[in-house]
């Protein structure tokens, strides 16, 4: 799960990350 940690933060850092995260979230 090391990997989708990192994306995950990566992908926070990026607009389409948040968009990403709010989805995962629902």
């Amino acid at each position: 799960m090391s990997g989708t940690s990192a994306l995950h933060l990566i992908s926070y850092k990026t607009l389409s990350g948040t968009v990403a995260s709010i989805l995962d979230y629902m």
